[in-house]
C-alpha cells in the first residue's frame, strides 16, 4: 500500500492550498483508520486544517480527522466504520503561503500506520513551490 505527496505541487504566493495526501488501491485492505505525521517548512506553509471532503475516506462515511500542528508538522488521525475503498484522495491538507516566489517546502512522512500497522505502508514525500503571480496573455508573434 503506497501513501505520497506529489512533487509537482504550486501555488500563487498569496494563495491558499489543499495538498493531497494520495493513496494506492485499498479495496478489500479492510483499511479502518490511519495515523500520519507529515513535516514541512512552517517559513514558506502555514498548516490551517486537514479535512476529507471529495475523498475516498469522505466516500467511505468517516469524519473529520483529528489533527494537530506544531513547529512545522501536521500530525492526525482519523478512522471509520467502514473499510476505505479505491485509489484517490485520501486526505487534504490545508495551507496559507507564507513566503514569497521561488520558496519551496519538503512535504516529508515523518509516521504514517494503517490499522495499528497492518497493512504496512511505502510511503513519497513531496514538494511545493511557490509560483509567480502573474498571467501572460495576448499573441506571439
Amino acid at each position: 500500500m503506497n501513501l505520497w505527496i506529489d512533487d509537482d505541487l504550486t501555488c500563487p504566493s498569496d494563495g491558499r492550498i489543499n495538498i493531497p495526501i494520495n493513496c494506492s488501491d485499498l479495496t478489500g485492505l479492510e483499511v479502518y483508520s490511519i495515523n500520519f505525521t507529515v513535516t514541512y517548512d512552517s517559513s514558506v506553509l502555514k498548516v490551517i486544517d486537514a479535512n476529507i471532503s471529495g475523498t475516498i475516506a469522505a466516500s467511505s462515511g468517516w469524519r473529520k480527522p483529528l489533527f494537530n500542528i506544531v513547529n512545522g508538522q501536521i500530525s492526525s488521525a482519523m478512522a471509520g466504520t467502514s473499510p476505505l475503498s479505491g485509489s484517490s484522495v485520501l486526505i487534504k491538507i490545508v495551507c496559507d503561503i507564507v513566503k514569497s516566489i521561488g520558496d519551496s517546502s519538503i512535504l516529508h512522512f515523518a509516521r504514517a500506520i494503517l490499522n495499528e500497522g497492518n497493512p504496512t505502508i511505502q510511503t513519497d514525500d513531496g514538494l511545493f513551490r511557490l509560483a509567480s503571480n502573474f498571467d501572460i496573455k495576448g499573441k506571439l508573434a
